[in-house]
């Protein structure tokens, strides 16, 4: 008996398995037709006047993203943006447009482009888009009526303005630096990707210090990081004089936070950003930009690897010459 019974349980198992995952899909199914509509599959959307006209004015150059892609009614494929009016649980905010490499799951794309609009500061919106692969960001009604600061779009070195109105907007994120690894530290544990200069630079505690720009570095873990890296950026003249430096701890903003390495999602860009220092903006003679990274905590300093630059006798990557 106890054999038949063994036998019985486990021909009426599988079936049971398949059938509660079979009722888990019906019940998706119909909770998505009761939120959202059939209009979601047999209508094109209901698109103000003056929002079809934005969508309708940016070009037709960018590839879709398969995260966002089922999301998107097929009538606006063509223009190539996430159009955000969905109840709750499916909104990104309005609208974003997307290409390149999408993030891993849906959940993080969507705080992702969630953030990109709540920040305040236009380098954390620029990197934050920059990470969902973005080309363009769409500023719509509900971002004006919110908290959301559609002014930051505004900043013209990240931003350019493809189409405005007075409630309406669509920005084009700006090509600021072309992304590469260019060296790597610590077992390949944090990667260099490039910096460039942010000439009105605005600073995690929205101030405009005494300098008028800003050297931003950008840098990526290749997994979970237990050390809080400290980048050492020196100014050299040409007789190898350190005339100023602009050490401290990297610091960015992630996904919803911002903090040192400890604290940064792997595999996604941080863009860090330091005040050039006076002197090097009153120097009258040439300079070189010399960079490392190392632990005040303990002296250790971290040799450049797989660098496709120079390094100087300090074991310092020479990242460029200023002036």
């Amino acid at each position: 008996n106890y054999t038949a019974q063994l036998q019985y349980k486990k021909n009426w198992l599988p079936t049971v398995i398949i059938g509660s995952l079979m009722l888990i899909g019906l019940a998706s199914a119909l909770w998505e037709i009761k939120a959202m509509g059939l209009a979601k599959y047999t209508q094109p959307p209901r698109i103000p006047a003056d929002i079809l006209t934005a969508f309708e004015a940016m070009p037709n150059v960018t590839t879709l993203n398969s995260v966002v892609q089922h999301r998107r009614h097929n009538y606006f494929a063509a223009m190539q943006l996430d159009y955000g009016h969905r109840p709750n649980g499916y909104s990104t905010g309005e609208a974003i447009t997307v290409g390149g490499i999408p993030p891993k799951t849906l959940g993080t794309a969507i705080e992702v482009a969630k953030q990109a609009f709540a920040n305040r500061l236009p380098l954390r919106s620029y990197q934050l888009l920059h990470n969902l692969g973005a080309d363009y960001v769409f500023v719509g009604p509900e971002e004006h009526a919110s908290q959301y600061t559609p002014e930051k779009f505004n900043a013209s070195f990240y931003f350019t303005p493809v189409y405005t109105a007075p409630t309406v907007a669509i920005y084009q994120l700006n090509p600021v630096f072309t992304e590469k690894t260019l060296s790597t530290f610590d077992n390949n544990a944090l990667e260099w990707r490039g910096y460039f200069i942010d000439p009105a630079p605005i600073y995690p505690d929205q101030t405009n210090p005494s300098s008028s720009l800003g050297l931003v570095t950008a840098w990526r873990l290749t997994r979970p990081a237990d050390k809080n890296y400290t980048v050492f950026i020196h100014f050299v003249d040409s007789d190898g004089n350190i005339i100023a430096q602009a050490d401290h701890q990297l610091w960015a903003w992630d996904i919803r936070s911002e903090g040192p390495t400890t604290t940064w999602t792997p595999n996604l860009t941080h863009l860090d950003i330091v005040a050039l220092p006076p002197r090097v903006l009153t120097s009258n003679g040439p300079l070189s930009i010399r960079m490392g990274i190392w632990l005040p905590e303990n002296g250790q300093q971290f040799s450049p690897e797989n660098q496709i630059l120079d390094t100087d006798e300090a074991g310092r990557l020479v990242i460029s010459n200023w002036r």
